[in-house]
This record gives structure tokens, sequence and C-alpha cells, in this order.
């Protein structure tokens, strides 16, 4: 049975308001302060092969009324893939070359921490020298992912939405993974956890008993996979667990029940076959590792609230959302004012609890290599909060005129564009 509405509504308000003012707070100390963030800005440049491709993705999202919204994605997903060709990341963003040598190698390991992205770079290496595309393809992928996410989250969606939406993607931090020639092992993981995204939002929403288990366990599947690629996605786990809880009502309990243990028997019985088909099978071992710079062995970050650490996040933070601060803190105030009903239902809980997810992360983790240089860290896991985003910007033009959201959401992609031409070479 749905969720209930009384316990949705007031969820998902406190869930949009938080992460909102949260991310506002620390995108505020990103730009404001003497942050990593303001140097990257310095260092940015104006590249043609930037601003003609995300130029281009705009015009491919203005096309929607023409050739309709799926097609409108299928050519913004390509017109990304072929800016990420023509743009190549620059040495010393990323672990490229290490993972080459450990794909490489005849030890017959694989790193716990990125374990099936390991065997897959393993297996690409043994038949092509070089990936220089191997990023670009995964970003295409990223893209067509996360518009199927925003499909599920705003159905129906009109065209000025679907505008909205797809500019609140474009103008996010995270193109910068894609460039050519960038090799990382959190790529994969985005791909596989968008594909349960919808299944997720479908799970809430769903009347039928037997078609929510379903859900469910495609849910649970592909985010499990995701952490078995790379361990950060397990940050995103919690949500399935809380979306769970919000469809537990009274006389309900031993059809909950149900469907946690199916969860529970799918994500033990995936990690179980990942492991019996790459140990047993396949004969590698699993081991801890570590990567370059990262030997300290601490996972979260030893002083949260430290001048230096919360410079760090919000410059994560402020390099990731772009424009969508101002929306969000917009959509806060239209929330409020019960002006954005959407924002209170099934389908926003979910994207706001997996935009909770990246936030934690952002905020928790010790990035050992420094700012920029773990872009992969900080920008793979914000592909599932790009629906959130996309959400609290048309929930902003509930308050102020839809033409001034698509204005700011356009600035929004100019400066990434800038900052990804610095980023270049």
């Amino acid at each position: 049975m749905e969720a209930d509405a009384r316990v949705v509504a007031p969820l998902s308000t406190v869930v949009h308001v938080g992460v909102a003012v949260a991310v506002a707070g620390l995108a505020a100390i990103g730009v404001i302060t003497d942050s990593p963030f303001r140097a990257l800005l310095a260092a940015g440049e104006v590249r043609m092969e930037a601003f003609v491709g995300l130029a281009a993705a705009v015009a491919a999202v203005l096309s929607a009324r023409l050739v309709g919204a799926r097609r409108a994605d299928v050519l913004v997903a390509v017109v990304l893939g072929l800016t990420y060709v023509s743009l190549h990341n620059r040495d010393g963003m990323g672990d490229g070359g290490i993972w080459k040598l450990l794909s490489l190698d005849d030890t017959g390991h694989l790193w716990t921490s990125s374990y099936l992205s390991h065997l897959l770079l393993r297996g690409l290496y043994r038949v092509f020298d070089n990936l220089p595309y191997y990023a670009p393809v995964l970003g295409t992928l990223t893209a067509l992912g996360v518009f199927r996410c925003l499909r599920a989250v705003l159905p129906d969606a009109r065209v000025g939405t679907y505008v909205v939406s797809r500019l609140a993607y474009l103008g996010v931090g995270f193109h910068c993974i894609f460039l050519a020639d960038f090799l990382e092992t959190t790529m994969p993981s985005v791909v596989v956890a968008l594909l349960g995204v919808p299944s997720l939002v479908r799970y809430v929403t769903e009347d039928d008993n037997r078609r929510a288990v379903r859900r469910l366990v495609e849910a649970t599947a592909a985010l499990v996979l995701a952490a078995c690629f790379h361990g950060q996605f397990v940050m995103l786990l919690p949500a399935v667990g809380v979306v769970g809880l919000v469809r537990l009502q009274r006389r309900r309990l031993r059809r909950t029940v149900v469907e946690a243990a199916a969860a529970a028997v799918t994500a033990v019985a995936l990690v179980g076959a990942v492991w019996f088909l790459t140990v047993v099978v396949l004969g590698f071992e699993a081991v801890k590792g570590d990567s370059a710079g990262g030997g300290d062995g601490k996972r979260f970050a030893p002083d949260l609230l430290g001048k230096a650490h919360l410079q760090t996040a919000g410059s994560v933070v402020a390099w990731f959302v772009g424009a969508a601060v101002a929306a969000g803190v917009v959509a806060c105030i239209a929330l409020a004012l019960r002006r954005a009903g959407f924002l209170r239902r099934p389908p926003a809980l979910v994207a706001g609890l997996l935009a909770a997810g990246w936030l934690a992360f952002a905020f928790l983790w010790g990035f050992d290599l420094g700012y920029p240089h773990e872009a992969d860290l900080m920008m793979s896991m914000g592909a599932l909060a790009v629906p959130a985003f996309a959400l609290w910007s048309e929930a902003a033009t509930r308050v102020i005129p839809r033409l001034a959201v698509v204005g700011a959401s356009l600035l929004g992609v100019a400066a990434q564009a800038f900052i990804l031409g610095g980023l270049a070479k």
C-alpha cells in the first residue's frame, strides 16, 4: 500500500528543508571564505570546447518541444558524451595511472573498496592498451540514467518543468570526472545505482504488495551492486530502510517484515554471488588495499568542525550544486508556504533521502588527496542528488518567475563550463 501521506509529507518536508539549508550553508562557506573552491574558480579558463559543448546540450534541452522529451534526453546525453571526448583530463586528477598498473599486475588481487570496478578494469586492460573513452562512455550512460530518474520523480512533466529539471543537471559540477583519459573506479557505480532509483520511487508509491516487493528487490539489488563496484555507495543504502519504514502502517507489520526480509535476502545473496564468482570461480583474492595518499587508514575526517575541513566540504558542495543553492533556499520557502505540494509526496521523499546520502558523504569523508584531485569521490554519488536539485528548481518557480529560474540555471551552466575549461588540458 502506498506510504501514508501523514508520515511522508512531514518527513519529506524535514528532509528537503534540512538538506537545502545544509547545502546552502556549506556552499556559502565554500564561496565566501578563502577556500579551495575560490582557487578552483581562479584557475578557470574559457575553452571553446566546454562552452560550445554545454551550449549545445542546452539547445538539445530546448528542442524537447519539437522532438519530444525522450528523444531530447538521448540527444542531450550524446552531446555531453561528445563534449567529454573533446576535453581531456589534465594530469594530477584521479588515480588513473595507479589503477592501470594495478589492473595489469599478475597478483590476482581485487581491492575491496573498488571490488567490481577493479575487476572491470582488469578485464578491459586485457583487451585494450588504453582507455581514453572509458569516462566519456560512462558519462553518457550517467546522463541517460539521471534523466530516467527525473522522469520517475517528475512524471508527466510539461515542457517548462522538463527544461528546468534538465538545466539543473547541466549545472552540476561532476561533468569533470567524465573527461577523456580520466580513469577512476567510482563511475561504474553511478550508472548501476541510477538503475535502482525509479524502482525505489515506484516501491514507495506501489499499491500492489507483490509488485512492491519486486520493486524493492530491484532497488536493493542496484544499490548493493553499486556498493560492490565502489564502497562509497553504501551511504545510499539507509535510504532504502527509511523508505521501507514509511510504508509501515497500522496492521501492516507482516507485509513490512516480508518486504524487509526480501531486501535483506537480496543483499546477502548478491554479495555472496559476487564473492563466489570472483574468488571461487575466477580465483581472485580480495585485499584491503589503499589509494595513493590514503595511507593514514582514516576514512572519515578527524576534525569535522575544523576550519580546514569545513572549507573543503563547502568547496565540494559549492562546486557541485551551482545554481541549485539559490533554488534550494527558495524551494524551502515555497515548501514552508505549501506552494510546492509535490515536494511533500513519496517520490520527492526518495529524492531527498538520496541527496542526504551524498551530502553526508561529502561532509564526513576525509579526502586524502585533497581538493580537487579526488573529484571522483567528491562528485560521483552526487548524480543521485540531481533529482532533488531539479525538484528545488521547479519549486522555486512557485515563488519566482520560471524565466528567472532558467536564467539562474544558465548562469550555473556557464560557471561549470568555465571551471571545466580550467580542469581540462
